[in-house]
């Protein structure tokens, strides 16, 4: 059996080893970032987080048998700022033409993207290996959780969602781009 619950101070060894079979940019294998991040969880989960949109919300499950972190998952109120705008690519298609040659070149380019608006991100789903794959899906939980939570409380959020995901990562901690 698990308990999901928004995550504590005293979370921060269990968290250390779940960042660390993540190590992304909102989930990093660091202990000052993840005190950082307990500290705004749970200021944010009080609704003391100010300003609002700098909000994060870590929710954890935790194994009753043995109360060791199993997984955790992310919400990060606003995800692209006018002082940190979120940048991405957009691929758009190009056709150039010639009448001379009458020929016609196709090729794919990428475009930077610049959003000072902001989403809230959907991210830091990590399961510790040993708890994949059981019959209570625990990677689904964590996820719909997360859900569950916007929909309660929708005024604490963007109206857009962002959601990345990481490629799998090799045994060095790698991935293949």
């Amino acid at each position: 059996m698990f308990l999901l619950r928004s995550a504590r101070q005293g979370d921060l060894n269990g968290l250390i080893k779940l960042a660390a079979h993540l190590n992304s940019y909102n989930l990093p294998a660091e202990r000052g970032a993840l005190r950082k991040l307990l500290e705004d969880s749970v200021l944010s989960f009080r609704g003391r987080m100010r300003p609002l949109d700098r909000a994060r919300y870590l929710f954890v499950a935790q194994d009753a048998q043995t109360d060791r972190l199993a997984g955790c998952s992310l919400i990060i109120a606003r995800h692209g700022t006018p002082r940190m705008p979120h940048l991405s690519f957009e691929l758009r298609r190009a056709v150039k033409t010639s009448r001379f040659l009458s020929k016609a070149m196709r090729h794919l380019t990428l475009k930077l993207r610049r959003d000072e608006q902001g989403f809230t991100e959907i991210g830091g789903l990590v399961v510790l290996p040993r708890y994949r794959g059981l019959p209570e899906k625990l990677g689904a939980q964590l996820s719909y959780i997360r859900f569950a939570y916007l929909a309660r409380h929708l005024g604490r959020f963007r109206s857009r969602l962002l959601v990345e995901y990481l490629p799998r990562l090799s045994p060095r901690g790698g991935n293949q781009f």
